[in-house]
């Protein structure tokens, strides 16, 4: 190989293995930003109460009576309270009954006077028709009735009358609940 041959080699060798220790150099000149997004959801809490409630031997809570008979009122509020730290919530509350044929249920039934804000859905449950907020309180009933034309067929009779509400987020739920042609809450879809 000539001299000039050996020259030209030389510098296509510099010139490579410059470029290599530029790129190289500039392979570390590089830069990366991270955001770290901190997501805390909410929770829809409360509670069913009535006045006077005990706590039975069997862990159940609750009011019991005895000595009950056709025609009397007997005193129950179960109310539905939202906790302070909940969010917004919508309520429904379903009775079942053990101890009673369909037919008796349904008559001890129709001596419950709901209050304001409740409407019975087809599904069984009844639906309160606004969103509850943090600590508020509604209340499902105030007595019962007992059926008037309840005889000695019903002596000595017992049964249970089991309330349980069930709360669920306002926020983004509307868009699930359904409602009758008078725009009363029948379900939550």
């Amino acid at each position: 190989m000539t001299k000039k041959k050996k020259l030209i080699a030389s510098l296509a060798t510099v010139v490579v293995l410059g470029a290599v220790a530029i790129g190289g150099t500039l392979a570390y000149f590089t830069d990366k930003d991270s955001r770290s997004n901190v997501i805390t959801l909410g929770k829809v809490q409360g509670t069913l109460t009535e006045t006077n409630e005990t706590t039975r031997d069997d862990g159940s809570t609750g009011l019991t009576y005895t000595n009950v008979k056709p025609g009397d009122e007997i005193a129950k509020d179960p109310t539905v309270t939202l906790d302070s730290k909940s969010e917004d919530a919508f309520c429904r509350v379903k009775i079942d009954y053990e101890g009673l044929s369909t037919s008796e249920a349904a008559d001890l039934e129709a001596g419950i006077e709901l209050n304001d804000n409740w409407v019975k859905g087809s599904d069984g449950y009844y639906y309160y028709q606004f969103s509850m907020t943090k600590s508020e309180s509604v209340n499902f009933f105030n007595g019962v009735k007992i059926p008037a034309t309840w005889g000695n067929d019903m002596a000595e009779k017992t049964f249970s009358m089991n309330v349980t509400a069930e709360l669920i987020q306002a926020d983004n739920f509307d868009q699930t609940i359904v409602k009758d042609a008078n725009g009363a809450i029948t379900s939550w879809g």
